[in-house]
C-alpha cells in the first residue's frame, strides 16, 4: 500500500501546493508592517535628498513626488502583491484559507495605489 498525497478537488494537485502557497501568502502578510516602515524611510529619505523638508505644509514638486514617491510605493505594494498572488494560488489549488491573505494583499495594494493618487490630485487642486 503506497501513501500518496491528497490532491486539491480543481486540478488534482496535492494540497501540498496548496498549503506552500497559503504559508507564502502568510509570510507576504507578515512582511506588510516592515515594507510600511522601510517605504516611509525611503520615502521622507529620498526628499529630504532632494530638498523636500519631511512634514512641511508646501506641497512637494512633481520631481520629488515621483522620484521619492515611486520607490515608495513599489516597496510597500511589494508584499501586498506577493501575498494576494499566493493567497489565490492557495484558493485555486483546494485550500480555502487562502481567502484571509488574499483580502488582506488585496486592501493593502489598493491603499498604496491610492494614497499617492489622492496626494497628487489634492496637491494639485490645493
Amino acid at each position: 500500500m503506497t501513501a500518496t498525497a491528497p490532491t486539491s478537488p480543481s486540478w488534482g494537485r496535492p494540497l501540498v501546493a496548496a498549503r506552500r502557497h497559503l504559508r507564502h501568502a502568510w509570510i507576504g502578510v507578515a512582511l506588510v508592517p516592515v515594507a510600511f516602515v522601510v517605504a516611509m524611510l525611503v520615502g521622507d529619505g529620498v526628499a529630504s535628498l532632494l530638498g523636500h523638508e519631511s512634514g512641511s505644509a508646501a506641497a512637494p514638486s512633481l520631481e520629488v513626488f515621483l522620484l521619492a514617491g515611486l520607490p515608495a510605493t513599489v516597496i510597500g505594494l511589494a508584499p501586498a502583491v506577493f501575498a494576494l498572488v499566493n493567497g489565490r494560488r492557495a484558493e485555486r489549488e483546494g485550500e480555502p484559507k487562502g481567502l484571509v491573505p488574499t483580502v488582506v494583499g488585496a486592501v493593502v495594494a489598493l491603499y498604496w495605489l491610492a494614497t499617492p493618487v489622492l496626494t497628487g490630485v489634492a496637491g494639485l487642486l490645493g
